[in-house]
């Protein structure tokens, strides 16, 4: 489950990083913003996806409140 993870983190920080290294050419540049939304649209789904993910909110449902103890 690991794996995943890193590297959906790593396809996150990428998008990030290229989000960042977007610079406008000239002052009334209204691509460079678009590009900036652009670039951050992947990063939002890499964090959401393992939200959906039912085996990782199983494994993640051990570490939440009460998540240890045993059910009757």
């Amino acid at each position: 489950m690991g794996v995943p993870l890193v590297i959906l983190h790593l396809s996150a920080a990428y998008s990030c990083f290229s989000a960042a290294g977007i610079r406008p050419s000239y002052p009334g540049d209204e691509a460079a913003p678009t590009g900036i939304q652009l670039a951050c649209t992947p990063t939002i789904g890499f964090s959401a996806s393992p939200c959906s993910s039912p085996r990782l909110l199983r494994c993640a449902a051990r570490w939440g409140p009460g998540g240890s103890r045993r059910r009757s």
